[in-house]
């Protein structure tokens, strides 16, 4: 049975072919770029992606959107490129190739709009606005507005059942003007129990659970 460190990044590898591409929203680019920042592993996949996503850069792209099947050539520098890596690679990168060309083809598929939570945040003397908490392939990003009533910084997180933290990011006070800041986690929304603010110090500000 492979340990919990193999099942997570076998799960962030499926994510690296739009990665590599250029696709998706600045919060989903940086929670892949988070999980890179500490995986070697996927490092060295991503960096092979990159190589592939650049030999797709050669294809006729007119002609793909004529014959929905990539030419010979694509197919030749793909196979070129998953030959450098290592063999145990070899069927995780091929898969990754044929997605990041469908994506190059425009092929998309139609998803039901993912979970969602809204949440009211109140701290008395301190902030008061709401948080949206949206489900993504990689986590949970947090469409936060809120009203601080001082120029403080504060770090966001969201919290586990069994009360352990994983952080989201932060933001600074406006001095009582209302703000907007979008925030991500690596941690699932079904798998979230509360949202909550703290100050650098790691005094809670506030903890709210979501519902």
């Amino acid at each position: 049975m492979g340990s919990v460190t193999d099942r997570t990044c076998r799960e962030w590898r499926e994510r690296l072919g739009p990665w590599a591409l250029g696709h998706g929203d600045a919060a989903e680019r940086a929670a892949v770029e988070s999980h890179l920042a500490g995986c070697v592993d996927c490092r060295a996949e991503a960096e092979s992606l990159r190589r592939v996503g650049e030999a797709l850069a050669y294809a006729d792209i007119d002609r793909a959107r004529a014959r929905p099947t990539p030419s010979p050539a694509v197919w030749d520098r793909i196979e070129a490129a998953v030959r450098h890596d290592r063999r145990r690679r070899r069927g995780l990168l091929v898969a990754a190739a044929a997605a990041v060309a469908a994506v190059a083809l425009g092929v998309f598929v139609l998803l039901q709009p993912p979970p969602s939570r809204d949440v009211s945040l109140a701290a008395r003397g301190e902030l008061t606005g709401n948080a949206a908490l949206r489900s993504k392939s990689w986590g949970t990003e947090i469409a936060m507005e809120v009203t601080v009533h001082d120029g403080s910084l504060y770090n966001v997180w969201l919290e586990r059942s069994d009360g352990s933290r994983v952080p989201a990011g932060s933001f600074r006070g406006l001095n009582d003007r209302s703000l907007q800041v979008t925030l991500a986690s690596s941690l699932d929304l079904s798998e979230t129990e509360a949202i909550g603010i703290s100050t650098p110090e790691g005094d809670t500000v506030l903890r709210e659970e979501v519902d």
